[in-house]
């Protein structure tokens, strides 16, 4: 696998993302000896500002699951990115749902994987999607 070949347990990625009614991501981390050291944010709370500014999530709002709206930062290390890959890969219910996956073709981590979820109109067979959840991931830097 071009990841194993290539990774390093200390980098900074930034991710962004959506997922319906809980969670808006945008944010930079920064992972060291292969965990979740720093968490940044767009305070902007806009993905087309293009002066964003950044601002340090408190270690103990890294996994606000128990909220009705919280976001799970801890979910983007890129080791655990690819066992959210599997999971959604393994899962996947091709009558409803349609997975994207893409990967760096240089160092081979998930650039974006998403999960659109469809189903059919109540009096047609048209196809309509219903709503969707995607990650992005880019600027990719190993830190030494």
């Amino acid at each position: 696998m071009l990841w194993k070949s290539k990774s390093t347990d200390n980098y900074k990625n930034k991710v962004r993302g959506f997922e319906p009614l809980s969670c808006i991501y945008d944010i930079i981390i920064t992972v060291q000896n292969g965990q979740l050291a720093k968490v940044e944010e767009n305070t902007s709370l806009s993905f087309i500002n293009e002066n964003p500014q950044y601002a340090i999530v408190e270690k103990e709002n890294w996994n606000n699951q128990e909220s009705s709206f919280g976001c799970n930062y801890e979910k983007f290390t890129i080791p655990q990115v690819f066992t959210n890959v599997n999971g959604i890969l393994k899962d996947t219910n091709p009558l409803t749902e349609r997975p994207e996956i893409v990967f760096d073709s240089e160092v081979g981590y998930v650039t974006y994987y998403g999960v659109n979820y469809h189903g059919y109109g109540l009096f047609t067979f048209v196809l309509v999607t219903d709503c969707c959840s995607w990650y992005e991931f880019s600027a990719y830097e190993p830190l030494h």
